[in-house]
């Protein structure tokens, strides 16, 4: 980003305020602490002249994690789930992707240019959002069917249930956060119709979640286990694979905060070729997982999150809807 700036490329960056009160000494934190880490990358930045712009101390999250590029001869957008850190690239479980299209950069440019507009340097939220959502959600990008949205505004839970109930094959899923009551539904619902149902859950907040109605049923058909290695290693996905031909990824956990508070981006996506790299990697989830013994069965009540989610993703929380702090 430094080099970009150097050689005159606009060059901007909006944050979360939790990102910031890491990196900021001056900064009384409500939800982090300082760390030098950031506070040496945010003074770099800085330094080079790049404007940041934040969204200060409110409840909700800009836990999006996408980046435009644009020039002569480039057109991309970066996204997914994998935060911008040492963390997610080295022990995390993530997922992105490098998006080549001059229509998605469109999209995602309107909604980079709406949050930077919304949010000040100093932490300022304006009340209202300038994003328009699109009415026609499609883009195709080679043979490749894309749907893309960005809650709050653009909400996605209700296309995102309807593919699960569409689902006459397999659901496959890797979640960090899934409290959706919708989603749940359909997944339970199509579990009892008889369709495969395998997945992988992030343990810090399995037990407050779709874990235990879909555990709960005892099914043949249902495969489930929780992820062991946090806090160390989290399995930070937030992946839907259904019938072997479509994806539902990005940064959107499966709740009701991710569709309606939240800032987030989510990508539908209807390709045989890129549904198979994702199950690729479902697969080697389910396989590490299986090597170590599962964590105790779920309490009764709902659990909420344990100590160690305090190193959760930044400013993320591993029991998104349950009325655990977010760390």
């Amino acid at each position: 980003m430094i080099a970009a700036k150097t050689r005159g490329c606009d060059v901007r960056l909006v944050t979360d305020g939790d990102t910031i009160a890491k990196a900021d000494a001056d900064l009384t934190a409500t939800r982090s602490q300082v760390d030098p880490a950031y506070h040496e990358a945010f003074t770099a930045l800085r330094t080079a002249g790049i404007e940041i712009h934040h969204d200060g101390k409110r409840g909700a999250i800009m836990h999006d994690k996408f980046a435009v590029v644009t020039g002569a001869n480039v057109a991309s957008v970066w996204a997914g789930s994998w935060n911008f850190t040492t963390d997610d690239e080295e022990s995390f479980w993530n997922n992105g992707i490098q998006i080549n299209s001059a229509e998605m950069v469109r999209r995602y440019h309107a909604n980079f240019e709406a949050l930077f507009t919304r949010f000040g340097a100093d932490g300022s939220v304006a009340k209202k959002s300038t994003y328009v959502p699109a009415t026609d959600h499609g883009v195709v990008v080679g043979n490749a069917k894309f749907e893309v949205y960005f809650p709050q505004v653009d909400h996605a839970s209700a296309r995102i249930t309807q593919i699960l109930n569409g689902a006459t094959k397999s659901i496959h899923v890797l979640a960090f956060s899934f409290t959706s009551q919708d989603m749940t539904a359909a997944v339970v619902a199509r579990a009892q119709a008889g369709v495969e149902v395998r997945g992988v859950f992030e343990n810090s907040g399995a037990c407050s979640g779709a874990f235990k109605p879909l555990a709960a049923l005892g099914a043949q058909n249902v495969t489930l286990s929780r992820w062991p290695y946090g806090p160390t290693n989290f399995m930070h996905h937030k992946v839907f694979i259904v019938d072997g031909d479509k994806v539902v990824f990005s940064s959107f956990n499966f709740s009701s905060s991710a569709d309606n508070s939240n800032d987030e981006n989510v990508l539908i996506v209807q390709d045989q070729a890129l549904a198979a790299q994702f199950e690729q990697a479902y697969q080697v989830v389910e396989k590490a997982t299986a090597l170590a013994p599962q964590p105790a069965a779920c309490a009764v009540a709902p659990a909420a999150a344990p100590a160690d989610a305090l190193r959760a993703p930044e400013g993320e929380s591993v029991a998104d809807d349950a009325g655990a702090p977010t760390p």
